[in-house]
């Protein structure tokens, strides 16, 4: 007899929430929101990081 036994199955779907509001409220998903001044002015940065190291990567020469 295995050591550890469940005494009933477990339900492998989702589960019923208590309140029947809820349920509504689960099935919805938030959209996508703009991004924030901080994260756009990081974004920018990071690019115009990204362009210069390009420009000025030093050439591999054989």
């Amino acid at each position: 007899m295995p050591q550890f036994t469940s005494a009933r199955p477990q339900a492998q779907g989702p589960r019923k929430p208590r309140n029947p509001l809820v349920a509504a409220a689960q099935l919805r998903h938030a959209g996508a929101h703009r991004c924030s001044p901080g994260g756009m002015r990081q974004r920018a940065k990071q690019e115009v990081t990204q362009t210069l190291k390009q420009l000025y990567a030093p050439l591999h020469c054989p």
